[in-house]
């Protein structure tokens, strides 16, 4: 009796672990599925809209190649800056971004910087720290200007690091540096983007008015946002060909400020494409950076994101 007892009980405890080992394979299972199908989904979603873009620059950069053969344009028509696309049936829009549309960081003057961090809240005081800190981050000494910050500050950060002290060569720098805050670098609803505003790339002396950011215009002009609108639907129509083509778009002391930071000359050597596509409530953008020198075609960087 005891010897059929003590059967029954191991074969019952052998059910229960079996039946263990089933649940705990099943929970498995289950997971590994959701999981992959989650992910499939997610995929599916960026590979669909990420291909249609790079077809979207990929397209750009034939037509813009083949603009300057174009008989049948005038000179403005051939510095086209805005592309629209129908590819797989999605609207991609595809702008071009030449260098000259933004400020070269490393000539930066100390008031434009001032202006600039203003637009973001920032007390005069405040914007001069930040200055400070720049010029802290790029020098070579370990000396403090006033309001900046050398090695102590940040070595007493939680991941501490040191200072550049050497010109910078990645816009991602800016995060770095003290005063400059995520909000300020990637833009939010309130404010733009610092990299609308900066390039680490070498560019001319003026910006390119046919390229420049809404922010980079609305900083360098003081536009209001109407004459901001009117100057960039001006030329998505049809790109300036001369800065007399603003007068009648802005005020007197706006179109002195365009003529004196902005020009409707283009620096081909080195330009970005960035394309951008609506999925439901979420925009895809992709930009990818060329150098074009003759017949030679040195592809630079590539960035994606979605907001």
């Amino acid at each position: 009796m005891r010897n059929a007892a003590s059967e029954r009980g191991s074969i019952l405890l052998l059910v229960l672990w079996i039946v263990a080992a089933l649940a705990v394979l099943s929970a498995m299972l289950s997971l590994r599925t959701r999981v992959f199908f989650r992910s499939q989904a997610y995929l599916n979603a960026r590979t669909g809209g990420f291909l249609e873009l790079e077809g979207g620059i990929q397209r750009a950069f034939y037509d813009i190649l083949q603009l300057p053969t174009r008989k049948d344009l005038d000179p403005a028509e051939r510095n086209q800056s805005v592309f629209n696309y129908d590819i797989g049936g999605s609207k991609v829009k595809v702008i071009r971004i030449p260098v000259t549309s933004k400020l070269s960081i490393q000539k930066v003057r100390q008031d434009v910087w001032r202006e600039i961090f203003m637009k973001y809240d920032k007390t005069e005081d405040e914007a001069n720290d930040i200055i400070a800190s720049i010029q802290d981050w790029v020098d070579r000494d370990n000396l403090l200007h006033p309001g900046g910050a050398e090695d102590d500050y940040y070595q007493g950060l939680p991941f501490p690091y040191f200072p550049h002290n050497n010109k910078i060569e990645d816009i991602r720098e800016l995060l770095l540096i003290k005063g400059i805050d995520e909000e300020m670098f990637y833009g939010s609803d309130k404010y733009p983007p610092l990299t609308d505003f900066f390039t680490v790339r070498e560019a001319g002396s003026k910006l390119d008015i046919n390229a420049a950011s809404r922010a980079l215009i609305q900083a360098m002009m003081e536009t209001t946002d109407e004459e901001t609108d009117s100057i960039i639907a001006a030329r998505e129509e049809k790109p300036f060909q001369t800065m007399s083509d603003l007068a009648n778009l802005v005020s007197p002391n706006s179109f002195s400020n365009a003529t004196r930071y902005f020009t409707t000359t283009r620096n081909a050597d080195i330009m970005t494409l960035r394309a951008t596509i609506l999925r439901g409530k979420q925009t895809l953008a992709v930009e990818e950076t060329f150098q074009v020198q003759g017949r030679t075609i040195k592809w630079l960087e590539r960035h994606e994101w979605t907001y």
